[in-house]
């Protein structure tokens, strides 16, 4: 949906509104320390991207597939 939170991603995922007037800046790749029970620092945290000062994005920090595909006009 819409806001990428019901498990289901469709093309309204793909886009973002922003709270950042004229052009924004590119987004930055956040990797904020993950800790375990036992206090210990581990891998496989998240990421979370932000651009300015809002955050836009978060997802687990794993390897997972990413497809596309071209499309040309005839």
């Amino acid at each position: 949906g819409m806001d990428g939170n019901d498990g289901t991603q469709n093309i309204g995922d793909r886009k973002k509104l922003l709270k950042v007037p004229g052009m924004p800046p590119a987004p930055s790749l956040m990797f904020p320390k993950a800790v375990d029970e036992n206090g210990n620092t581990k891998l496989g945290g998240e990421v979370i991207a932000i651009v300015g000062l809002q955050e836009v994005a978060r997802w687990p920090d794993r390897f997972h597939p990413i497809s596309w595909e071209e499309v040309i006009d005839d």
